[in-house]
This record gives structure tokens, C-alpha cells and sequence, in this order.
């Protein structure tokens, strides 16, 4: 059987999803539960990467030159990736900002270290 291109680079898009999965799956799996603030913001930072390779894998695999060559549950399969390890970030940074809480006497966290540490992770969510 012949595929076409455009199945092809799809599903590279998928394996390089799933590898990035692995990633995370492995940097959660090797530290084990979040002490430190900076472990919630890694967390975060993984999770949101993972979730735009699926968000990219998505548009590919929804694309009109290519959504009758592949099965109709990748589209199904790849947005709810995409949405699974999107709260997966937000859930870790908000742990992260909830842990940081008592640093700084009742007001928000506004330190630049804060910001520095969150700014590659508010770049994945657009």
C-alpha cells in the first residue's frame, strides 16, 4: 500500500507527539510528587508543551487534504490530548502559585523570578 505525503507527515506529527508524551510522563514518573515551587512550574512547562504538539498533531490530522486517509478517532483522540494536558498545566502552575502563597505575606506573587519561570510556559498557551 502507497500512503501519501500528507499521511505520512501526519503521522510523524503523531509520533513526535507521543514521544514529547513520554517526556513528560518520564520526568513525572523519575521526581515524583511536586515539593518545590520550582518542580510545579517544570511540571507546568512539560504539560503545556506536550499539549501544543497535540494541538499542532490536530491540525494536521484535521486539515482537508487529510482527514479521509486517516481513522476518524485520531481527530477525537488528539484534541482531547490536547485539552487533557492544557488543565494539566494550569493545575500545576496553579500549585505552584498556591505554594508560593505564603512566601509573600497574603499578597500575589509578582516576584521576577515568578514571571521568568512562567514566561516560556504563557507562551504555549496563546
Amino acid at each position: 500500500m502507497v500512503y501519501r505525503h500528507t499521511v505520512i507527515v501526519t503521522s510523524g506529527f503523531i509520533l513526535q507527539s507521543q514521544a514529547q508524551e513520554c517526556v513528560y510522563e518520564q520526568l513525572i514518573l523519575s521526581n515524583g510528587k511536586p515539593v518545590k515551587f520550582t518542580d510545579h512550574i517544570k511540571y507546568a512547562q512539560e504539560a503545556a508543551m506536550v499539549s501544543q504538539m497535540y494541538e499542532e498533531t490536530h491540525n494536521a490530522v484535521a486539515s482537508k487534504a487529510i482527514r479521509n486517509d486517516v481513522p476518524a478517532s485520531w481527530l477525537t483522540i488528539t484534541i482531547m490530548k490536547c485539552n487533557h494536558y492544557m488543565a494539566m498545566a494550569h493545575y500545576y502552575l496553579a500549585s505552584a502559585l498556591t505554594l508560593s502563597k505564603g512566601d509573600y505575606t497574603g499578597r500575589l506573587p509578582c516576584c521576577s523570578s515568578i514571571s521568568a519561570m512562567t514566561s516560556s510556559y504563557y507562551y504555549y498557551l496563546r
